[in-house]
């Protein structure tokens, strides 16, 4: 049970970081993001406070991948744990398996 549960994080991790990496524009600089002018430029300012709180992987997600309702329940829910990064996460894998996948047959 434990190398399946590593098997399901190692899985997430990937997807999480081959969702990123699919997103055109996403600032690969290091150092602290603009918001003004990169991926979250588009966002309100509440939201693009929000995001410099953010990882560089997790911005990408929250800025680029990322609606409105889910942006809102993110920020929320750092609020309330305190861990924004993890936030991301949370509401991400929440949506991901909210969404079925159709049948192959």
């Amino acid at each position: 049970m434990k190398k399946f549960h590593l098997f399901l994080a190692c899985v997430y991790l990937t997807a999480l970081a081959s969702f990123v990496a699919g997103c055109e524009g996403c600032d690969t600089q290091k150092g602290p993001a603009k918001a003004e002018s990169g991926p979250c430029a588009k966002l309100s300012k509440k939201e693009q406070d929000f995001a410099m709180k953010l990882s560089q992987l997790h911005r990408g997600v929250f800025c680029q991948r990322m609606n409105d309702s889910e942006r809102e329940e993110v920020m929320d829910m750092a609020d309330q744990t305190g861990d924004a990064d993890m936030a991301v996460e949370q509401v991400l894998q929440k949506y991901k398996q909210s969404k079925t996948c159709p049948n192959d047959s």
